[in-house]
């Protein structure tokens, strides 16, 4: 029968098959790819503190052995393939040779815990098992992590390319990229001719609410809400202020251009979880989107439309849309 630490270990190595199971079922060209472009976590980052992780309690603390001069995988390219491999496989012999050679009795041991982990552990020195069983929770949420991230970059793949391959983009698919769009007036003699929006698919509006659980990407969800779900105008965002949302009501007083009339939009779900979740970034502040501060008068001004823009385009420009206008959203 194998002893307890032995068990610990193939419990590590199962952990391990997980993680490479995962690797193995996207294309490499994806495993350094965030769910969004703005998101610093990908497979190989999570997969370098996986290992880090483990290999700091067993074989650092349990096995006294030192540690040091690995490179993140992530670090490794070209041949990135190869390396996790060979970096995987060292990490499951090294495993089993600390843990392997561990008696029961030794399980009841203590070691001591580092100052950094004090406060989780609410104590200075653990059992050899605490310790184990910390580790192997800490790599199975890491773990988890790693299989939620490979579903949502498989996800995001798949819906850019039902978005680069639906019929209604298919047809002229280089008229963004060069810079062409089909051009319609105005609406009055003489006016200048504006871009006409592009068709989104409904896969890439439901991406672009994503955003991370930032201040800027709170803001970022309320402003692409206020567009894909509203329907407002870049005008009508750009004089939004933070009294303009009612939370408890779920609508937004929204303002004319010449600022004298005003009319109520009730809110979406996904506008008013938005807001709730930005509304507390803002509190005491007048425009609902800060654009720059005046320097003698020390006040807030909002955001101008030309800012609001440029950062529609930019969130395009992440999920791999050239170009992506305020009008593009509203016409979902």
């Amino acid at each position: 029968m194998s002893s307890q630490a032995t068990q610990f270990a193939t419990s590590f190595e199962r952990l391990g098959r997980r993680v490479l199971a995962q690797f193995e079922s996207l294309p490499e060209g994806w495993w350094d790819r965030g769910p969004l472009s703005s998101h610093r976590e990908t497979l190989l980052t999570l997969a370098t503190c996986f290992l880090e992780e483990s290999e700091y309690w067993v074989l650092v603390i349990i096995g006294g052995r030192q540690m040091g001069g690995e490179h993140a995988v992530e670090d490794c390219a070209p041949d990135v393939h190869a390396t996790m491999l060979e970096r995987y496989e060292r990490w499951v012999t090294q495993m089993y040779q600390v843990l392997d050679r561990l008696p029961d009795a030794i399980m009841n041991l203590f070691v001591a815990v580092p100052l950094s982990a004090r406060e989780t552990f609410g104590a200075e020195s653990v059992t050899v098992r605490e310790c184990l069983l910390y580790a192997l929770e800490q790599s199975g949420l890491l773990v988890g992590r790693i299989e939620g991230l490979g579903q949502m970059v498989a996800e995001r793949e798949r819906f850019l390319h039902e978005l680069r391959t639906a019929p209604e983009l298919g047809s002229e698919p280089d008229t963004r990229e060069d810079d062409a769009r089909e051009t319609t007036n105005v609406g009055r003699a003489g006016g200048a001719k504006q871009a006409a929006p592009m068709t989104l698919h409904v896969s890439l509006t439901q991406l672009l609410k994503r955003q991370p659980d930032t201040p800027l990407g709170r803001r970022d969800a309320l402003l692409v809400c206020l567009f894909v779900d509203q329907s407002l105008r870049c005008a009508e965002v750009h004089t939004l202020r933070v009294k303009s949302i009612d939370l408890e009501a779920g609508t937004i007083a929204v303002s004319g251009e010449q600022g004298n009339l005003t009319s109520l939009h009730p809110m979406t779900a996904d506008t008013l979880i938005a807001a709730m979740a930005y509304l507390p970034d803002v509190q005491g502040q007048e425009p609902l989107f800060a654009g720059c501060v005046e320097e003698q008068t020390n006040q807030v001004r909002p955001m101008g439309q030309r800012a609001i823009r440029e950062r529609i385009r930019e969130l395009g420009e992440r999920m791999g849309i050239a170009k992506l206008t305020p009008e593009d959203l509203c016409r979902f």
